[in-house]
């Protein structure tokens, strides 16, 4: 039960961020609870900066793995990556994805 969540959590995350316009997604789309996505126009440490200072937990970077950024096509700066877990409910992906989707639109400070 707790993979069904994390799985159900994150295609919430992925099918939301899909429809934002300026929000990139790397990867494949199995089940599974980790996002790992982009902003354009902000490195993926400045989308990270911006949603820890709103209280989200992403990483950002190349995850250990600068070879596999290479070949999906973010070998310069690394992406951000979003997992959600257990704890995490829909109004904690709801809250995520707004925020998300308000750095995309330019309206930030």
């Amino acid at each position: 039960s707790i993979a069904r969540h994390e799985d159900y959590i994150g295609g919430v995350i992925r099918r939301e961020l899909s429809q934002i316009d300026g929000v990139s997604l790397y990867g494949n789309f199995l089940p599974g609870p980790i996002t790992l996505f982009g902003v354009r126009g902000y490195a993926p440490s400045d989308v990270a900066r911006y949603l820890d200072n709103r209280g989200i937990c992403v990483r950002e970077g190349f995850h250990c793995s600068p070879l596999a950024h290479r070949s999906i096509g973010t070998g310069d700066s690394g992406a951000v990556r979003a997992s959600a877990g257990y704890s995490n409910n829909l109004n904690d992906a709801e809250r995520f994805i707004a925020s998300v989707k308000l750095m995309a639109s330019g309206k930030i400070e």
